[in-house]
């Protein structure tokens, strides 16, 4: 517990964090019994954990969350701006998937 009290108390590594241009929408997708998808800061915040593990740092979530909302706060609004794109983006692509999966039940209820 001490050493996680430490942790949240030291600056977050500074990890770069790409544009979402670069990444695939479909990480981001949520499971398919969630009805809601990420926003654009949880967004950061995953891409921010797999920076994070692919410069193998291994923190708690908790911690990780501290930082990148740190981090988040002091991004410019560009980044942050394209990162609420993407998440408006993948939203759709949940609503579209989420449109065809009911048409697909009610086929199914009524063949």
């Amino acid at each position: 517990a001490n050493d996680t009290i430490i942790l949240m108390e030291l600056p977050a590594p500074k990890i770069f964090i790409p544009y979402p241009q670069t990444l695939d929408p479909k990480e981001f997708l949520p499971k398919q019994n969630s009805r809601k998808p990420c926003n654009g800061f949880m967004i950061y915040r995953k891409v921010y954990q797999k920076q994070l593990n692919a410069n193998s740092y291994r923190f708690k979530m908790t911690i990780i969350s501290r930082w990148a909302s740190a981090l988040w706060l002091e991004e410019n609004e560009k980044l942050k701006d394209a990162y609420r794109q993407f998440a408006s983006k993948i939203a759709k692509i949940h609503s579209e998937n989420h449109k065809v999966e009911l048409e697909n039940l009610d086929n199914r209820i009524n063949n």
